[in-house]
């Protein structure tokens, strides 16, 4: 016995439905797994993180934990210049680093320390 033209029908939408709901409950389910607890989110979820074996870094190395430099490179034949911060390589012409946006060289705005503008403002 052959389907009729509306049994094909029924059939194509119950498996067009069936797929719809398969997606949904993926979705849900890789939502969930890659966002962070309920009541955490941006910065604050992961300042609480351990990083990298939970090693600390001194403001002065110019290196991570590992010894890699830090940051990724420049693809530049011009002159660089190493945040006294975090490290990361910038253009000789940057006044402020591109990763962690301490000023770069000593001017009005203040001595390159290793202090970022935000701390600065904050007064720390």
């Amino acid at each position: 016995m052959m389907p009729d033209a509306n049994q094909l029908l029924l059939l194509a939408v119950a498996v067009g439905l069936l797929h719809v709901i398969v997606f949904a409950l993926v979705m849900r389910w890789s939502d969930a797994a890659g966002s962070p607890p309920a009541g955490e989110s941006g910065f604050s979820s992961l300042a609480g993180r351990e990083g990298d074996a939970g090693a600390e870094r001194s403001d002065n190395d110019s290196r991570s934990v590992t010894g890699e430099p830090v940051g990724p490179s420049l693809d530049t034949d011009e002159a660089t210049v190493r945040c006294p911060a975090c490290g990361a390589e910038n253009e000789a012409a940057y006044q402020y680093c591109r990763l962690c946006v301490s000023q770069l060289h000593g001017g009005a705005g203040g001595a390159a320390d290793g202090s970022s503008p935000t701390s600065d403002r904050m007064g720390r």
